[in-house]
């Protein structure tokens, strides 16, 4: 192909995020693109380079790299903000499909502690000049696999699936564990000994509330037993 020369193609039509850019410099998934036309007639486009076609695509802002530790300690913030979000409502889906009804009562509790939690993470994070949480995807593979696991898993026998819940609460947990206790170091580091303290009850809490799931071994054995 030519400058110069002009060339019919359809409008295309793109239905999910691109992977790779084609011959004509769209960044599409080639899988996705379907060049029926939408609305009016084929348009003419003079081809000039292949590169003259490069399809605009959506990116998510680039998160700036912290530069002392004042910065590392606000992301932790911002990232165990975002990981409690999202692992209360999935403790919460997880109590609804306990069948024990002393493991649906802690689950409950537990999920109305994390929003405890959540509050008090949002002051200091306020306390540090910032206001929004940022995207934990840590603890959101982890809500995919509770999800996969027990939401959207077909387990027939109520003791399996309790003992499943556990387990995959107690993963849960132990993220909390390792961002609050992390969260707490810098805190001590910047001298912030009010915010260290807050989080270290919040790390307390958590770790209580592993404890609580310890049961974990005892219903698998009742479970061996059973079967």
């Amino acid at each position: 192909m030519t400058a110069g020369t002009v060339v019919q193609r359809r409008l295309p039509i793109i239905t999910k995020t691109s992977q790779h850019i084609d011959c004509y410099g769209y960044t599409v998934n080639s899988l996705d693109l379907n060049y029926s036309k939408p609305n009016g007639p084929l348009r003419d486009y003079p081809i000039k380079s292949c590169r003259e076609f490069s399809w605009p695509s959506k990116r998510r802002p680039t998160v700036s790299a912290p530069k002392n530790l004042e910065d590392c300690y606000k992301e932790e913030l911002a990232d165990n903000w975002s990981a409690n979000d999202q692992m209360s409502k999935m403790v919460s889906q997880l109590a609804d499909k306990a069948s024990d009804p002393k493991l649906k009562e802690r689950l409950s509790k537990a999920a109305e502690g994390i929003k405890d939690h959540t509050a008090t993470l949002e002051k200091l994070l306020k306390d540090c000049g910032e206001s929004e949480k940022e995207h934990c995807k840590g603890m959101e593979g982890l809500v995919k696999e509770a999800k996969k696991h027990v939401i959207d898993a077909d387990i027939d026998d109520d003791d399996v699936r309790d003992v499943v819940i556990v387990s995959q609460y107690q993963r849960m947990c132990h993220y909390g564990i390792c961002g609050f206790g992390t969260a707490k170091a810098f805190a001590e580091a910047l001298g912030k000994n009010d915010h260290a303290a807050k989080l270290d009850t919040i790390t307390a809490d958590i770790y209580g509330a592993d404890e609580n799931m310890t049961d974990l071994a005892e219903r698998s054995v009742n479970l061996q037993a059973k079967g």
